[in-house]
């Protein structure tokens, strides 16, 4: 249902060089963690972290990910300008475009 740009994150990381990324998930997407973190350990061969930490929205952000891996992609969410840019976060919102046809 969601398309969450798992190549983009790809590139994105194999473009940066990065060999470790933790992944943050709001919690209804979690369910999908394992299935995004092998899309990207397979597409970039970067070892993933997936936080199992709760996230409502981009102001969870999670600001220690550097204990753990190099990088973070944050998915589900765009970031918040006022909290300022790092450079090593990726922001994938989560978009959807379902077919509403047959219920309007």
């Amino acid at each position: 249902m969601f398309d969450l740009e798992t190549d983009r994150a790809v590139r994105w990381i194999l473009d940066r060089g990065f060999k470790s990324v933790a992944i943050q998930l709001p919690e209804g997407l979690k369910a999908r963690a394992v299935e995004i973190s092998d899309a990207i350990r397979s597409g970039s061969g970067a070892s993933v972290v997936i936080s199992g930490d709760p996230c409502y929205g981009a102001c969870d952000l999670l600001r220690g990910y550097k204990s753990h891996a190099e990088a973070l992609v944050h998915f589900g969410h765009s970031p918040i300008p006022s909290m300022g840019a790092d450079g090593d976060v990726l922001f994938i919102e989560a978009r959807a475009a379902p077919d509403i046809s047959s219920a309007v």
